[in-house]
Parts: structure tokens; sequence; C-alpha cells
């Protein structure tokens, strides 16, 4: 797959309104299940617990379509509220691969991470940077990190519904020596004011090599 290849992601049943309901059965209990797209689930997550999120999807192919592992699960919303721990670890056992890890330097950021992505060898987001002195957007500061040859590239979106969520235009200073892909990526966001729960989305390949496509939001 070309580097500058738009990525055409199907998720059967999202990537616009993706709303479902379940009508349980049991006759004591008649009460309507709401099941959302993860990335719904974690703008509501977000917006309880006031913390923010990175999302790092694995995809594979399945014919002619590209099948993202987290983001192609309905999830049921809980209806009580739970601790921003508990519901974390309720999406841990609910979404299969999901795993969760706070930030180091802000426990206001979460990272969720498909686990196959840990054992995969080169991912990018774990390769470590020499060092990197950059300001400018946040588009760019992909295209910079991608110089040091790590293999990441700016998604190009070609649903409509993402398009309209895109961020290329947020402005950030990165400076450091050893920083991990990750923490370049999402360490020097500006959180305070910022609209969207979900910083950025990366999707990867489940194979050796496989290009991260990052999409800032």
């Amino acid at each position: 797959m070309s580097i500058h290849k738009t990525v055409a992601i199907a998720i059967f049943f999202l990537l616009g309104s993706g709303h479902l309901c379940a009508q349980g059965n049991n006759s004591a209990n008649n009460s309507t299940v709401m099941r959302l797209p993860l990335t719904e689930v974690l703008v509501r997550i977000g917006n309880d617990h006031d913390c923010f999120f990175t999302v790092e999807d694995a995809w594979k192919q399945s014919g002619t379509t590209h099948v993202l592992e987290l983001e192609s699960t309905l999830i049921s919303v809980p209806s009580h509220k739970q601790s921003l721990r508990e519901e974390l670890d309720e999406l841990r056992k609910t979404v299969p691969n999901l795993d969760y890890q706070f930030d180091m330097n802000n426990r206001r950021l979460v990272h969720i991470i498909d686990a196959s992505l840990r054992q995969q060898k080169g991912y990018a987001l774990s390769a470590r940077l020499k060092s990197i002195n950059f300001k400018g957007t946040v588009g760019d500061l992909v295209n910079v990190i991608k110089k040091q040859g790590v293999n990441v590239s700016p998604e190009v979106v070609s649903v409509t519904s993402e398009a309209a969520v895109q961020d290329n235009s947020t402005l950030v200073t990165v400076r450091g020596t050893g920083l991990d892909v990750r923490e370049a990526l999402s360490g020097f966001i500006p959180l305070n004011k910022r609209k969207s729960r979900i910083i950025w989305i990366a999707r990867t390949r489940l194979e050796q090599g496989g290009i991260t496509y990052v999409q800032f939001r």
C-alpha cells in the first residue's frame, strides 16, 4: 500500500450515526440498552470525567474491506455512573484486544490501544525519536516524525463524517530527546478549552512494518 494512498476504512455499521438499541427479552427487564461505537462511548466518558483520549486501532483485510478491531465494536452504555477507572476496566472486558494506559505526564489523558499492536515488530508509535525540535501544525508534525524514519503518515480522510472533525491546524511546540512517538504526538497538545475529547486516532495494519495512519481531531 502506498504511503500516500487514501485509507478507506469500512466499519460496517458506523462512521455516521451508528446507534443501535437492543430491547431486552426478559419480562422482568423491559429496558432498552443503547449500544454505541467506541469513539462515541469515549466522548461520553470524557465529558463525564473531564479527560481526553488517543486511540490506536489495528485493522485486518477482509476481502476488499479493511476491518478495524476496536472501532468496529458496538458497546453497551452503562445506565449508572462509574468512576473513570471502572469505566475503562469495563471497556477492557467488553471490547476484544482493548487495553488502556494513563499518560505518564498527564492523568487527564488516556491512551486506548489495541493490544495486538504491542506485539507487532516495528510498531511506529512505540518507536523512540533521537530528538525533535518542532513548532507548527499537528498536520505537519506527523510528516516531521515520518522524516526521522518512523513508519507513520497523515491519514487522508475520505469519509465525510470524519472529514468534518479532522484537525490539521492546531499549533504545537514539540521539543525533547528520547521521546517515543506516542508522547510526541499527544504530550504537547493544549487541553484547556479543547472541544474534542479524542485527540487523534492512529490506524495500523496488522503486519510487520505496517504503516500507521494518524488522524488528528
